[in-house]
């Protein structure tokens, strides 16, 4: 087998091209970009394995703990509530603190109306001359 002539190359013509030229800045920005992408690559591996790794201990520890109660939330042995009776339970709750209103601390001499936030916070910080 002969070797490849240069005209069989397929190579532009010296005459009519530019000549590649890679200038040191542009090496070395080149460079930079890969090596940024290494750097970024590395700690991004090196914070997944961390948290794989801290999950999996902190799962590991509390079956080690508690084996039951673990087991437990994995397969949810217990029984759910139905989610008509909790509407149902929710909705006498509602009903009783909606007719017997909820139980609350009023004090008389509490203010309830401010001029401004100021005026709010200087109440706040037992500043207030007022008295209402």
């Amino acid at each position: 087998m002969s070797s490849p002539s240069p005209a069989n190359l397929n190579l532009p013509d010296a005459s009519s091209a530019e000549p590649l030229i890679i200038t040191p800045a542009q090496h070395e920005s080149t460079t930079e970009k890969s090596d940024n992408t290494a750097k970024i690559v590395f700690l991004g591996g090196a914070a997944a394995l961390g948290i794989l790794s801290g999950f999996g201990s902190a799962i590991a520890m509390a079956k080690k703990k508690d084996p039951t109660s673990f087991d437990k939330g994995l397969m949810g042995l217990e029984r759910m509530e139905s989610g008509g009776s909790l509407a149902l339970r929710a909705l006498g709750w509602g009903s009783v603190f909606a007719v017997g209103g909820l139980p609350s601390a009023k004090n008389p001499d509490a203010r309830t109306e401010f001029e401004s936030i100021r005026d709010f916070f200087q109440y706040i910080n037992g500043d207030d001359k007022k008295g209402k």
